[in-house]
């Protein structure tokens, strides 16, 4: 994994990690994109002794779940719990908008990609958030699943899951102004 560009999803989560224990009385959350969905990310945040928390937004492929075969048709499944509002920023490719998200979460095991040398499993919360059917365009309507390592068992902290990913549009563009 050292040689793959991936990796700087682990450097930048052992940083998060050391800022973690420098900051007690603060809970620092690493938040990533689908391209931080890899397992040997999830091992680095389970063996880490007061780690930093890690959220993720889940590639579409993902297939790795002890507890059902498809992880992201299984939570589309479930039934909502809370429902959210949540104001999605102007993009190149869309207007900003307001729209409700339909919100579930579940504990669960993650079990290793059949193509690593991983064995061991790992537990996590997942988040899963979908725009209310009947968005005016299908190609635009959000639907997020986001794999966590902080608890995320009720309405209040699955929330608060999605606020946090959601604030790393900002991020985005910060990032794209200093690169500009």
């Amino acid at each position: 994994i050292q040689q793959k560009e991936s990796f700087k999803w682990i450097k930048s989560y052992r940083q998060a990690t050391r800022a973690q224990r420098k900051l007690s009385d603060t809970r620092v959350i690493s938040v990533g994109d689908r391209g931080s969905d890899i397992y040997d990310l999830f091992l680095e945040a389970k063996h880490t002794e007061g780690g930093a928390g890690l959220l993720v937004r889940s590639s579409k492929s993902r297939q790795r779940c002890t507890q059902m075969k498809d992880l992201w048709e299984h939570m589309r499944q479930m039934e909502p719990q809370p429902q959210m509002d949540l104001e999605i920023p102007n993009r190149e490719d869309a207007d900003a908008r307001e729209t409700t998200l339909d919100v579930t979460c579940k504990k669960v095991t993650l079990d290793p990609p059949k193509t690593t040398k991983h064995t061991e499993s790992v537990q996590m919360w997942v988040v899963y958030a979908c725009e209310q059917e009947g968005v005016a365009d299908e190609d635009q309507r959000l639907e997020w699943l986001l794999l966590t390592t902080e608890p995320t068992e009720t309405d209040e902290p699955a929330c608060r899951r999605i606020e946090q990913y959601h604030r790393r549009w900002s991020v985005e563009v910060y990032h794209k102004i200093l690169k500009s």
